[in-house]
């Protein structure tokens, strides 16, 4: 059986909740689009594509060995922003700490290791908020970015599927990063 799997760091509730309030301001700023879903909101990375479940089993060992030589930290938000690609706009919330680039790192590593094509972009840690929207830099500018912080304990493997035409995220793995 083919999967299509990421690895991401995965919000709590409280996180996913300021994120849907963040939604609202979005909204009321006049930005317009398909918003995520909250339940599948997370912040990639690394993204692995169309992998056999076969794979899995050196895949965890892959995300244990790369979450053990990673102590735990904290995160915040940032300031939101768009990327534009092909004419349509993809409005993103950034997201800083000093452990998520060499978690990110650690991770594309271990699964290099594995035979998945390194990364060769630079990192932008984020979270996407809304594909396809119709916004501005100054409507963006405009919206005030709620404080949100959260412990990254982890790294979740997850499944990106469809499911009655609805794209679910179902976590299949956790690895623990470093108690330190």
């Amino acid at each position: 059986m083919i999967m299509r799997i990421f690895a991401a760091v995965a919000f709590d509730s409280q996180t996913k909740s300021k994120l849907s309030e963040l939604y609202s301001a979005l909204r009321s700023a006049g930005v317009t689009g398909s918003f995520t879903p909250t339940d599948n909101l997370h912040l990639t990375l690394k993204f692995l594509g169309e992998v056999s479940n076969v794979k899995i089993p050196e895949i965890k060992a892959a995300l244990v060995g790369a979450a053990e030589s990673i102590n735990k930290f904290r995160l915040s938000s940032a300031q939101c922003g768009y990327f534009s690609s092909r004419g349509e706009k993809t409005v993103w919330l950034g997201m800083e700490s000093d452990g998520l680039e060499a978690l990110a790192k650690s991770v594309d590593l271990a699964l290099t290791q594995l035979g998945f094509e390194a990364e060769t972009r630079k990192f932008i840690p984020h979270v996407t908020l809304a594909r396809r929207a119709n916004c501005d830099a100054e409507a963006i500018s405009s919206v005030a970015v709620p404080q949100i912080e959260q412990n990254v304990n982890c790294i979740t493997l997850f499944e990106s599927r469809r499911d009655g035409g609805r794209l679910l995220y179902k976590p299949l793995f956790s690895a623990n990063l470093s108690k330190q």
